[in-house]
């Protein structure tokens, strides 16, 4: 998943960024997820594995080496659990649109890969779910 984003990116003012990504992989969280197969399954939580990577910005980093001057993952992690806790979602891809507009909120970001799952697979023994591609211009 980690390497299907860009490999560097044209900012506004026309420089070349070569971003830094930051990644959250198989992020276990309980969602309220409507799902078409369930009436049942669209009241009660259900376990989903989201996972994101994140392009941004290091120019900052570059110039001062502190932890204001990076995108916290950990940060990241808090708002989507409580994204996850305090609402419902009609989709999957609801979700997963939700969360890349959480990540894209810091200007540092540049673009965001999204892939949310459903852990308690009812299809055979493979992942299935959904993934959102999302960049700076689909914000702003």
């Amino acid at each position: 998943m980690t390497q299907h984003l860009i490999k560097s990116s044209q900012h506004c003012s026309g420089e070349l960024i070569h971003p830094r990504r930051v990644f959250v992989l198989s992020l276990n969280v309980d969602a309220v997820i409507g799902d078409c197969l369930s009436r049942e399954r669209a009241r009660s939580l259900q376990p989903v594995l989201i996972s994101f990577v994140l392009d941004v910005r290091d120019k900052d980093l570059l110039e001062t080496d502190t932890i204001e001057s990076v995108v916290c993952y950990e940060k990241l992690i808090k708002m989507i659990q409580r994204l996850c806790n305090s609402e419902r979602f009609l989709t999957f891809s609801e979700l997963a649109e939700r969360i890349a507009k959480l990540c894209l909120r810091d200007a540092r970001a540049l673009n965001v890969r999204v892939r949310v799952e459903k852990s308690d697979v009812i299809h055979e023994n493979y992942p299935i779910g959904v993934e959102v591609v999302r960049h700076r211009t689909d914000v702003d």
